[in-house]
Formats: C-alpha cells, sequence, structure tokens
C-alpha cells in the first residue's frame, strides 16, 4: 500500500540503529580518552611553569649586569651575564618533572585512587565485585601504568626552557636598559654630581655621574679583599 513502510527498510533501520548502538558501547574511548588531561589544565600549567623559569633567568640576568659593572651594554657584556644565567639555569633541571603533573594526576594518580575505591578508573563509576568492564563507560582498563621519568619530559622541560630563557634574558635587557634611561635624565634635572642604587633586583650596584659629566657604575666584588696579615685570636672568657 502506498505510504507503507517496506518490511524489510523497517528491519534494517532497526539493525542499523542496534549496530550503531552496540559499536558505541563496545568502543566508549572512541572519541576520547576520559583519562586525558583537559588541554586548558596541561597548557595553563605550562605557562606557569615557563613564567617561572623566565622571571628566574630575567633576575639572574639582571644581577650578573649589575655585578659586571659599567654602563650599557655590548656585545661582550651581554655574552658573560647570557652564560652566566645559562650557567645557573642548570640548577632548574629538576624542575622537569613539574611539567609532567597534570599528566601524572589524570593518568596515573586519579586512576589509582578510583581503582583503590572500587570505581572504574577512567570515569569513577562503581564497578560490581568481579567485573572487568565498566557499565557507564564501557572501559576494561584495571590498573594504570606507572609514570616515567624518560626522554619526553627532557624534550618538553628544554623547549619551555629555552622558550623562558630567551623571554627572561629580553625582558631583563630591556629593564636594565630602561633603568639607565631614567639615570641620565635625573642626573640631568640635578645638574652635577648625583648617584643612586640600579632599579630592583640591583640595589646593590650603585650608578653615578660626576661633575664633569661622567657616568660610572662600579664593578661589585662577588668577594671582599683579604688581609694576608689577619690571623685567628684566641677566644677571651670561658669557654665552656
Amino acid at each position: 500500500m502506498p505510504g507503507r513502510p517496506h518490511a524489510s527498510t523497517a528491519k534494517s533501520s532497526s539493525s542499523f540503529t542496534t549496530n550503531a548502538y552496540s559499536s558505541i558501547s563496545a568502543a566508549p574511548n572512541a572519541v576520547g580518552d576520559p583519562s586525558r588531561p583537559p588541554g586548558l589544565v596541561v597548557v595553563t600549567f605550562r605557562i606557569l611553569v615557563g613564567a617561572g623559569l623566565g622571571f628566574y633567568f630575567f633576575v639572574v640576568f639582571c644581577i650578573a649586569r649589575a655585578s659586571l659593572g659599567g654602563f650599557g651594554m655590548s656585545t661582550f657584556l651581554f655574552l658573560k651575564c647570557a652564560a652566566v644565567s645559562l650557567i645557573m639555569g642548570a640548577f632548574m633541571v629538576w624542575l622537569a618533572p613539574f611539567l609532567e603533573l597534570p599528566e601524572i594526576w589524570y593518568r596515573h594518580r586519579l586512576p589509582s585512587k578510583r581503582l583503590a575505591r572500587g570505581e572504574c578508573p577512567d570515569c569513577g563509576y562503581p564497578r560490581a565485585p568481579g567485573t572487568t568492564r565498566c557499565a557507564e563507560c564501557g572501559s576494561e582498563r584495571n590498573s594504570p601504568p606507572p609514570w616515567q621519568f624518560g626522554a619526553r619530559t627532557i624534550r618538553l622541560f628544554a623547549i619551555v626552557a629555552t622558550v623562558s630563557f630567551v623571554a627572561g634574558c629580553g625582558v631583563a635587557l630591556a629593564w636594565i636598559a630602561a633603568d639607565e634611561r631614567a639615570f641620565v635624565r635625573e642626573a640631568s634635572l640635578a645638574r652635577g654630581a648625583y648617584s643612586r642604587e640600579r632599579a630592583w633586583p640591583m640595589q646593590f650596584a650603585p650608578l653615578a655621574i660626576d661633575d664633569a659629566g661622567t657616568l660610572s657604575a662600579p664593578t661589585i666584588a662577588i668577594e671582599g679583599e683579604r688581609d694576608p696579615n689577619w690571623r685567628p685570636r684566641r677566644p677571651t672568657g670561658n669557654v665552656e
């Protein structure tokens, strides 16, 4: 009859719906991995770690520049400050695993905690005793693999550290140049001998100009001069 669906068509449609539902149920993680850390969390965390490293390189570069003395920035002086910053950056290698903290939590630590509570390690749905398949998401994963420190972590840290190093040194260069320009403007208004400390974090180093208009920034000694005639003395009084 016109307008009446054919029996084979209805059966085919029903079969397609059943098969589609079965395929979705059998492969619930085909669309996405529930244990995968959210992209926003990963990006935000790595930006924060990179900003911290960049701030560290900024401070080290500024301190190295102030310690070397002089006014302005030559190529040789820049290379010396960059070398000091790079050497000091070696002490930050222990931060490499911190870049993997989101993955450690979402892929390893959180699934282990869920599994210990008798829950699905992927979605957290309670699992029936004796079952290996989650009734909610269909995952059959049990104990998550342990996190391992490997080439991926080293490569990731090298990329973040390089970007932080370039950014920190670049900001330090701009900061130092702006401070020295400000000092020149202040000295022109003083109309005579004038001196002040450098900007933070270089307050230990002075900037000065004499009556003749000569700018100077003395080198800061890392270690004071030793007196060759100094000898240790015996303590006075009763020593318990």
